[in-house]
């Protein structure tokens, strides 16, 4: 009777971690990143056309030269230092990145991200962290990702997803057209937030960041307040206009109000806002590029 009652108990036991391993299961499929949501204490970043969740508290381009041991998503680095740091061994990255047309694309397995032919592969290094990537030559994109936990890769990879305007409202492609100017001012002076597309003069989104609070008022009491006008072209002998793109170096939306920005080109420099255009400040570039973590060039004869 004693041997029988423990038999029972062992099964009861055996089925009691099963349903608790399935409920864990359950909830973590449940809580996965998706393509609308991320899960409490993770958030969204996108680059290239690509948006993909991360951890909330991991850094923003902390790679490469001068790197430290955080977690990092990097996305649209624009100008950096160079100089070699090696990479810790138990540092977690998420990476997108362009591949080029001419470069052979990564074999893996194939997938498909949003109906579009892609390859994917996931392995253990050997330093012990757990990697995988997804890449879309189509779209000529890549996300590489290395961490410490599978469930972070997977989660990672597994957010993966093409998008023509981001999480913040940003197009993959800068829209020639602004929309609808507001009533007054140049930007509506009270948003809830502003939201900075960054494509350094390239036709498509390197990064986005979204400024709120007391620098989303600085900022827009600094583009009302901005001379009318564009800025002056720079001088033939100092500035080859010739390699001048038509593409913005950023666009803010405010509200309802879209504006282009160019600050690195030699003509055309200024905000534009579909209706009225005004001069471009260092100040201003240097505020509304603060949140973005990207380098980025500036003309040498801007104001302020």
């Amino acid at each position: 009777m004693e041997e029988t009652m423990r038999a029972r108990n062992r099964v009861l036991a055996t089925v009691a971690v099963t349903a608790t391993g399935l409920a864990a299961l359950t909830t973590m499929t449940a809580t996965r990143p998706s393509a609308d949501n991320p899960p409490t204490g993770w958030r969204f970043e996108s680059s290239l056309g690509a948006q993909v969740a991360v951890p909330a508290y991991w850094e923003v381009n902390d790679s490469g030269c001068g790197m430290t041991a955080r977690p990092s998503v990097v996305r649209g680095k624009g100008l950096q230092t160079l100089c070699y740091t090696r990479e810790p061994a138990t540092k977690e990255l998420a990476i997108i990145r362009e591949a080029p047309e001419q470069s052979s694309p990564k074999q893996g397995s194939p997938t498909t991200i949003d109906g579009v032919p892609a390859q994917r592969d996931e392995m253990r290094l050997a330093d012990g962290r757990y990697a995988g990537w997804i890449s879309v030559p189509s779209r000529h994109v890549t996300l590489d990702v290395r961490t410490r936990n599978p469930q972070t890769t997977d989660w990672i990879l597994h957010s993966f997803r093409l998008v023509d305007v981001d999480h913040l409202g940003c197009p993959t492609r800068p829209p020639n057209t602004t929309g609808p100017p507001p009533r007054a001012g140049f930007v509506p002076a009270d948003p809830a937030r502003i939201s900075v597309c960054y494509y350094a003069g390239t036709d498509r989104l390197q990064a986005s960041a979204e400024i709120t609070g007391d620098e989303a008022h600085r900022l827009v009491g600094m583009i009302n307040a901005a001379p009318p006008g564009r800025n002056p072209d720079r001088p033939a002998r100092s500035c080859d206009a010739r390699t001048d793109r038509p593409d913005p170096d950023a666009m803010l939306r405010v509200t309802t109000t879209t504006v282009r920005i160019r600050f690195s080109s030699c003509t055309r420099r200024g905000l534009d806002n579909g209706a009225a255009t005004a001069q471009v400040t260092n100040d201003l570039v240097r505020t509304m590029m603060a949140p973005v973590h990207a380098g980025y060039s500036l003309s040498g004869d801007l104001p302020g």
